[in-house]
């Protein structure tokens, strides 16, 4: 049986390959040039990631998979949430999206730096659409040491 990976992303390809080869033949948007890229127009991750399956399976008839993330700093109400990859504008680069973000925490005490990485998985089928999520509990640390632990990982999977 196939199913539809909805990215071009090939670690994330490999990844899910190894959990469902078994079951699955596992195929991509490359599998599929003539889909291009998705506009994701949801308010919420969950939003993001249904538009996305949805689309790749009324182009393929395949089922489908789906994914959004999005980092959530709770001193920031939320944000960047759904808008992570875009924070700083739509053609922002991952460092300024991060130089966005720490700006934006300058004043936030230690006590007070609490985030979380959210994934959102959306699947769709002939017969139904599923989803679920997960995340990563974690901290933003202050600019002074962000130099010293840019690949340090500081969270906890949930």
């Amino acid at each position: 049986m196939q199913i539809v990976l909805a990215t071009h992303n090939k670690g994330k390809m490999s990844e899910i390959n190894n959990l469902l080869s078994s079951s699955y033949e596992v195929l991509t948007l490359d599998h599929f040039p003539i889909i291009k890229d998705i506009p994701e127009t949801g308010k919420t991750l969950k939003e993001n990631a249904f538009i996305k399956a949805r689309t790749v399976f009324e182009m393929t008839g395949l089922p489908s998979l789906a994914d959004d993330t999005g980092l959530e700093v709770e001193a920031l109400g939320g944000e960047p949430g759904v808008f992570s990859a875009r924070y700083a504008g739509e053609q922002a680069s991952y460092q300024d999206n991060c130089e966005k973000l720490l700006k934006n925490m300058m004043r936030v005490p230690k006590e007070d730096r609490e985030a979380k990485f959210k994934t959102v998985i959306a699947y769709k089928d002939n017969n139904r659409e599923l989803s679920c999520d997960g995340f990563v509990n974690g901290e933003i640390l202050p600019v002074s040491y962000t130099h010293l632990r840019a690949h340090e990982t500081r969270g906890n999977l949930v």
